[in-house]
């Protein structure tokens, strides 16, 4: 607010429970010298900004040290995927903002400083905990062709 961003709707804190929440905002006139706009967010909090062409728009959104996830908004769904398709971030909603939070199927990898790396949604979510361990026991006395004989 203090460089000029203005609460389009939401903005308040409660307290609910013993903790503060933060009710669902969206924000304008915001730009990319804000933190809003290039530091990961973890709330509800949509910042809008708006953009000439969508090289610039794709620019700005890769002009970041983080890439956890992020959100296209396109008039036709094709438009919208060759954009997402140049956005560095590890998992991109189309035409809505919370798809990559909401569906753990949707396996995605971090880029940058977003994360630890690996998915945390999806199968690859929990093989990530897992160790794999082969362990080989010769059932037979057949020696193998390519074995060395005594």
């Amino acid at each position: 607010m203090a460089k000029g961003a203005v609460i389009h709707c939401g903005g308040n804190v409660k307290n609910l429970d013993g903790g503060f929440w933060c009710l669902p905002t969206i924000l304008n006139h915001v730009n990319h010298s804000m933190k809003i706009m290039t530091e990961e967010t973890f709330g509800p909090i949509i910042p809008v900004m708006s953009f000439t062409t969508v090289e610039e728009a794709v620019k700005l959104a890769n002009d970041t040290i983080y890439g956890l996830s992020a959100a296209v908004f396109a008039g036709y769904e094709a438009e919208a995927l060759a954009i997402a398709c140049q956005i560095k971030a590890g998992g991109i909603s189309i035409n809505d903002a919370g798809l990559t939070a909401f569906i753990n199927e949707g396996e995605k990898n971090y880029f940058n400083f977003s994360g630890l790396g690996a998915s945390r949604m999806g199968v690859d979510g929990i093989k990530r905990f897992l160790r794999k361990k082969a362990i080989l026991n010769k059932v037979n006395s057949v020696i193998s062709p390519w074995w060395f004989k005594s």
